[in-house]
């Protein structure tokens, strides 16, 4: 059975009554000002004073009877074929009870995992770690994105090219677009790897109860991590259990089972004893994930009119042996343009694999878009608010656009001194900024689908290489929840080199924070 329903949808000042049927099994929707007795209330968080006090316990404060400590031998060199691993020293060492190597054959990064052991506590196991005798055979490598992309550039993959096949969208004729615009902005947009620092390390505790394993891991995802070590030790998912009771952050890169919890899992079985492997921070920032650099040619166009005729995006990057370096999004959905254009290039580099990271893509796609509309908007002597909403008449982005004018009084005097981007204090002078993003929730038709993740090619054991789009990062896609203009720290983000201010075309270079490349290690 259902019912029909009559709702005030839309949104402020935008409401209209709609009659809907629901089925008896579910709730009415809230109506739109309805006052609730606890939603929209401060109400006190219910694990609040067990974070504050320390008493809630995480991954890291795991301890049982018995347990042991593990430490992962990391490659010091990033590609190599292993030619052998002797664990025999490690293994004679008082105190150590389990000594594994890894299936891999190869590594490809400076930081993969090579071999593992667990001992009575930590210390033991570093000890250990040093008796482990492994003979590499280096091999060419490449850990620049300039110097991946090149003919002849040495292969990451054996199966071929480091520069992958583009994804592309399209619509319209972007030729045509630059004929018809009345100013053209062209620019390169740079931006670097980013590496996550959670609070809490990555790392996990495992423990065997016969064919039944239980694991405690620092992880975003307890069903993933499940998911992936019934795989990968061949367990029916009911004789796998994953706890996490708190997470000290993850940000994207704690989905599935990562190499050190696979680890664990296997040391523990080895030496019949619970055993806990956790990252160090240097670890972290070798082998855990990271968000992809990008090098972003943005071409943009508008007539006398302020519309955009036409937007192009040709972008390369790299989420070193993972993938997923794509930074489209922003320019699929955020503006409306007849003739539109985006090449997106994963390129495959000898560094360790990407991963989630708040909105993957965005970031990346933001910082270069909303720079070329503030440059747009300045050679056709444009407010750059106004610019924005000649270009997005959408409802609801123009009262987020009145919202963000009115929070941030871009209005008058002000409002004239933010076209030329800063404002004089009485002791500095601060520099004010606008930018648009959006969820992904709320994704439009022409919106390109979340890629699909995939296993990565180079053997790590129970270890999915994700693309940073993998929608299981839980933040989402978008870059921001709400479109608001808003306000830059009072230093610089970003180092503009500009070229000729002609009618037609001018380039420059951007930075974001450093060049785009990664060192070996």
């Amino acid at each position: 059975m259902s019912r029909r329903v009559t709702l005030n949808l839309g949104f402020q000042g935008h409401l209209e009554p709609v009659t809907v049927v629901i089925p008896d099994d579910e709730p009415t929707p809230w109506l739109f000002g309805e006052r609730f007795q606890i939603v929209g209330k401060p109400t006190p968080r219910v694990d609040g004073a067990l974070r504050v006090t320390g008493a809630a316990r995480y991954t890291y404060d795991i301890s049982m009877p018995g347990m042991l400590y593990g430490a992962i031998l990391r490659s010091p060199i990033p590609h190599a074929r292993i030619k052998s691993v002797d664990l025999s020293s490690a293994r004679r060492l008082g105190g150590v009870r389990a000594a594994i190597r890894m299936d891999d054959t190869v590594v490809r990064f400076a930081g993969q995992e090579v071999a593992a052991v667990a001992a009575i506590d930590y210390e033991t196991a570093l000890d250990a770690l040093g008796l482990i005798k492994v003979e590499y055979e280096p091999l060419p490598f490449v850990a620049e994105l300039d110097a991946a992309m090149k003919p002849g550039a040495p292969p990451v993959f054996e199966s071929g090219s480091n520069v992958q096949r583009p994804t592309v969208n399209e619509h319209g004729d972007v030729t045509r677009g630059i004929a018809e615009a009345a100013a053209v902005h062209e620019a390169v947009y740079l931006t670097p790897v980013q590496t996550h620092v959670s609070l809490e390390v990555h790392g996990s505790v495992a423990r065997w109860d016969g064919d039944e394993l239980t694991v405690w891991s620092s992880s975003q995802g307890i069903f993933t991590v499940r998911d992936d070590l019934a795989v990968y030790f061949n367990l029916p998912h009911s004789k796998v259990r994953v706890v996490c009771e708190y997470l000290g952050g993850g940000f994207g890169s704690k989905f599935g089972a990562k190499p050190e919890t696979v680890i664990a899992a296997r040391l523990a079985r080895q030496a019949n004893a619970p055993v806990k492997v956790m990252c160090t921070r240097e670890g972290e920032h070798l082998a855990t994930g990271n968000r992809p650099d990008a090098i972003q040619k943005v071409r943009l166009g508008a007539g006398h009119d302020g519309k955009l005729t036409v937007l192009e995006l040709v972008q390369h990057g790299s989420g070193g042996i993972g993938s997923g370096s794509g930074s489209a999004g922003p320019f699929l959905s955020l503006y409306h343009c007849p003739n539109l254009r985006t090449e997106e290039t994963n390129v495959f580099m000898n560094t360790g694999p990407s991963s989630p990271m708040r909105a993957p893509g965005w970031p990346q796609g933001c910082f270069a878009l909303e720079l070329a509309m503030d440059e747009l908007a300045r050679k056709l002597a444009l407010d750059r608010l106004e610019f924005r909403r000649l270009n997005n008449p959408n409802p609801v982005r123009a009262l987020e656009f009145d919202i963000g004018a009115e929070l941030y009084r871009m209005e008058g005097k002000e409002r004239r001194a933010q076209i030329h981007g800063s404002v004089k204090t009485r002791n500095r002078r601060r520099l004010r900024g606008l930018a648009c993003a959006r969820s992904v929730g709320s994704a439009s038709p022409r919106d390109r689908p979340s890629r699909r993740p995939r296993r990565g090619s180079d053997g790590h054991p129970g270890h999915r290489h994700r693309h940073a789009n993998d929608p299981r990062d839980g933040r989402g896609g978008g870059a921001g929840r709400r479109t608001l203009a808003h306000r830059l720290p009072s230093r610089r983000h970003a180092l503009s080199i500009f070229g000729s201010l002609g009618r037609k075309h001018d380039h420059a270079v951007h930075h974001a924070g450093g060049s785009p490349g990664r060192g070996a290690s």
